[in-house]
């Protein structure tokens, strides 16, 4: 006889949030870099964010497949939750430096 084990609930509920905080932070983080690329004067910095959004884009989207894959509600729907997080992301942008943005990022 073969004994099934179900994970405790609560530890997939936790799983699946923090797996849709981490894809809420590449995902804007990846938006910020993308929108901040053409302005980044040296060229190494350049070549550093466009290597960053393309692997934040892979993980991302890894992310959200796995979610999924747990059935819980899409990642995107559920925007109130982690509504503080999104308000620091939101900052990002409007950094006065290169070197201030890239440290935030």
């Amino acid at each position: 006889m073969t004994l099934h084990v179900y994970p405790n609930l609560q530890e997939v509920e936790q799983a699946s949030a923090l797996q849709r905080r981490l894809y809420r932070t590449l995902r804007e983080t990846m938006r910020a870099m993308a929108g901040r690329l053409s302005g980044v004067a040296r060229w190494e910095a350049k070549q550093l964010l466009a290597r960053h959004i393309w692997l934040d884009a892979e993980h991302s989207d890894a992310l959200r497949t796995r979610v999924l894959e747990l059935r819980f509600p899409r990642v995107d729907v559920e925007l109130d939750v982690d509504r503080a997080l999104l308000a620091v992301l939101e900052r990002l942008p409007s950094t006065r430096s290169d070197a201030e943005f890239l440290a935030g990022v």
